[in-house]
């Protein structure tokens, strides 16, 4: 009996090690980034617009007592010419959106995004602030990741804006086959063929492209290509970098479009 006890003991002591080895190379592991090619740096004009605000809507938070801890939410910006929505959060029915994916794909999604569940439904947590979501004029997602797009399912029929890249990656069967993207969410968004953001040839900090969202400076977005393993900080305004600073460029799959936005002109409160 000693003997096949020690002999569970090692097995079960191989299965840890081999389990540590796979956490570490998929979750800490980190692969340098090559060296970025030389960019001439459009500063941007800062100033304020009068009735500019932007507030953090929090959606759900996991450990939020240890230092691991993780938040998700939303950022409202209040504009004179119209409200938008940064990112959505989870869905409020994301237990169901998931129930039909095989069981490795729905214990992944449950135990990792899953832990972020809203509080309460979006447009709840839009009230609790002040906000009608009926009157918002735009949402835009950084990306379309489930945990991203999922509070569309609870808002009323809000133009979402999204690149051609993204609505391709969004609508790719292996892409929602795999759990980074819920089929019903497209639903929401435009069609594949729809594109409803562009992007200018027009320079931005070190970056060749941009969109200026309200022609006015107020709100800027530029394109981030790909999964990458560290944050590029700014210091023209305040910097939204949604899923952008992860380990490793392109880990587990090649998405197509990430942005930085930066709200470069809030009035500050009184």
């Amino acid at each position: 009996m000693p003997r096949v006890l020690k002999r569970i003991a090692l097995v079960v002591f191989f299965l840890l090690a081999v389990m540590a080895v796979a956490l570490y190379a998929v979750y800490f592991w980190r692969a340098p980034l090559s060296a970025a090619a030389p960019h001439a740096r459009v500063a941007p004009v800062i100033s304020t617009i009068p009735g500019l605000t932007a507030c953090w809507v929090e959606t759900g938070k996991t450990f939020s007592n240890f230092s691991f801890g993780a938040t998700v939410g939303t950022i409202l910006v209040k504009h004179p010419a119209g409200d938008l929505l940064i990112d959505a959060g989870n869905s409020s029915h994301f237990d169901d959106e998931i129930r039909s994916f095989p069981f490795g794909t729905w214990l992944k999604l449950k135990f990792l995004a899953g832990q972020l569940k809203p509080q309460a439904p979006l447009p709840n947590l839009l009230r609790r602030v002040g906000e009608d979501p009926a009157k918002l004029r735009w949402v835009i997602l950084s990306h379309v990741h489930l945990d991203h797009a999922g509070g569309l399912m609870d808002l009323p029929g809000v133009p979402v804006l999204l690149t051609r890249e993204d609505l391709q990656f969004a609508n790719d069967p292996k892409v929602q086959a795999k759990g980074y993207v819920i089929a019903a969410h497209t639903q929401k968004f435009p069609l594949a063929d729809a594109p409803t953001l562009q992007f200018e040839a027009k320079p931005y900090e070190t970056f060749d492209e941009s969109a200026d969202l309200y022609k006015d400076g107020s709100v800027v977005l530029v394109p981030l290509r790909g999964h990458t393993p560290g944050k590029t900080f700014f210091p023209a305004g305040s910097i939204l970098d949604c899923d952008a600073v992860v380990q490793r460029k392109n880990r587990y799959h090649d998405y197509p479009h990430r942005y930085f936005l930066w709200l470069t002109k809030i009035a500050p409160r009184r």
